[in-house]
């Protein structure tokens, strides 16, 4: 199974909680939203994490969600 970690962090905590992940699963790719790109085409099983600020998500994490909504309502997710 081939298996991706995306996340968004501003300060930090959802970066180190996808680095606990990854380093837990072994084997999986982890991209910062703002920084990487990625292919989810190249993955079966999709990990997505935000920092969460005044109750709400972060921002790209919302627009990663809606711009990818047919694709990742085809694959397994997890959500932190």
């Amino acid at each position: 199974m081939s298996v991706c970690i995306i996340y968004a962090s501003k300060y930090g905590s959802a970066k180190k909680v996808a680095g606990l992940i990854a380093e837990k699963l072994g084997g999986c790719d982890i991209f910062n939203i703002a920084e990487d790109s990625f292919d989810l085409s190249k993955y079966n099983f999709v990990i997505i994490g935000s920092d969460i600020r005044m109750g709400t998500v972060d921002k790209l994490i919302t627009k990663l969600l809606f711009r990818f909504i047919k694709p990742l309502s085809e694959r397994k997710c997890a959500y932190f």
